[in-house]
């Protein structure tokens, strides 16, 4: 049995600036990265061979660092920016680190990457300019480009396999099928987006910061549809980063004074940690007990990061109080019936949106009473192609495509 304290623990590291990210390849060895705030002025990159117990600095440099990845003992990657977006990769275990400027000046700062092998990966960056999605095959040599900012400019980035993968931006999900290629818009999220997590190709999550009750939703059909999941901090402290084990077993980082966790399939907790009002950007865990998140303080469990508290067993499940019909005619030109149906009286927004999860139209956005409703849609300003519409009500969204062709 440990010696160490139970639930998450504070270990002490060597620089005073906010964790942004942190990767671990085993129990031991691990890596974090930081921001360079409050100064502006030096950002860190650290490793740990023994479990987050001791730190050695590997890198010291005047950038601020976001996000960091290992494929192994010696593979890694972090990336960032200073007023320019900056790579950075190790083939050393990050004794050494080569700091590259892929985009020039057109990135202010990279946001998040995946690889997932020693040549394939992703950037993308939010940049109302030179933003967008980027790829490499050649382990980050070279990159190109596979959206513009107009098209899609996530925060986030998610695959499971070197085909499929999800981008989480302002106010939109979006999937690909082959590798980044081509992507398609599949849901409106509301609220500041920060994180999304896939178990497959069905299950995911995505998780919204402050002042959004509906700051965590769950799929189970690969993004089509999203239900909120029971939050114990609705309009409370954010959640930053998600990482999750399986249906049953996950953990968010989260702003001030708590850690979030899954305890069961659909209904998340509190895990108590230090006193003093700590931040939590990252979040990671090997396995059920061992993990560790980092933020203003970095923190370890060897429990599972310990008891879970203020349950509520009502957690929100899929209603069954309304329907959304498929538009009639579709393929239509100009013109199409939207239909839905409500058992009871609730507040809808209806709207419509294009492949890039631009909201075009807003047909419906007020309180109903129970009945049927028919709205139609004019197409008459657009041009031909795929388009959404979108049914929102209480803990609930759902999406249907639509075809106009002239």
């Amino acid at each position: 049995m440990s010696d160490n304290p139970p639930g998450w623990y504070q270990q002490t590291i060597p620089v005073n600036k906010t964790i942004t990210d942190i990767y671990f390849i085993d129990s031991l060895t691990g890596w974090t990265c930081t921001n360079w705030d409050p100064q502006f002025d030096t950002a860190y990159i650290m490793r740990t061979t023994n479990g987050g117990n001791n730190w050695d600095i590997q890198l010291r440099n005047n950038l601020s660092l976001s996000t960091i990845q290992f494929l192994n003992n010696n593979i890694g990657y972090c990336a960032g920016g200073d007023g320019k977006g900056k790579f950075l990769f190790t083939t050393n275990g990050g004794v050494n680190w080569i700091i590259t400027t892929p985009f020039g000046s057109g990135i202010n700062n990279i946001e998040d990457f995946q690889f997932i092998n020693i040549d394939t990966g992703w950037i993308c960056s939010d940049d109302d300019i030179g933003g967008g999605i980027f790829k490499t095959t050649n382990g980050g040599s070279t990159w190109l480009r596979q959206t513009t900012a107009s098209q899609l400019a996530p925060i986030k980035l998610f695959f499971i396999n070197q085909d499929t993968g999800w981008a989480l931006s302002d106010g939109a999900i979006s999937k690909t099928i082959n590798g980044g290629s081509t992507w398609s818009f599949l849901n409106g999220v509301s609220g500041i987006e920060r994180d999304l997590f896939f178990l497959n190709n069905d299950t995911g999550w995505v998780i919204s910061a402050d002042n959004n009750p509906n700051g965590i939703i769950k799929t189970t059909n690969g993004g089509i549809d999203f239900f909120v999941q029971l939050d114990p901090n609705p309009f409370g402290s954010g959640p930053n980063n998600i990482f999750i084990l399986n249906n049953n077993k996950g953990w968010i980082a989260a702003n001030l004074v708590t850690i979030l966790s899954l305890a069961n399939d659909s209904t998340w907790g509190k895990q108590s940690v230090p006193s003093g009002f700590p931040a939590f950007k990252s979040i990671q865990l090997l396995d059920s007990i061992t993990g560790y998140s980092g933020g203003t303080i970095f923190v370890k469990t060897e429990d599972g990061g310990g008891v879970i508290t203020d349950i509520e067993n009502n957690s929100s499940v899929i209603p069954e109080n309304f329907i959304l019909y498929q538009n009639y005619p579709n393929p239509f030109n100009p013109n199409t019936i939207i239909s839905y149906e409500l058992q009871v009286t609730g507040f809808i927004k209806l709207a419509v949106f294009d492949l890039q999860g631009r909201e075009i139209e807003t047909l419906v956005n007020q309180k109903q009473d129970a009945g049927k409703y028919e709205i139609k849609f004019d197409g008459s300003g657009i041009a031909s192609g795929v388009y959404y519409y979108q049914f929102k009500t209480d803990g609930y969204v759902e999406t249907k495509k639509m075809m106009l062709v002239r």
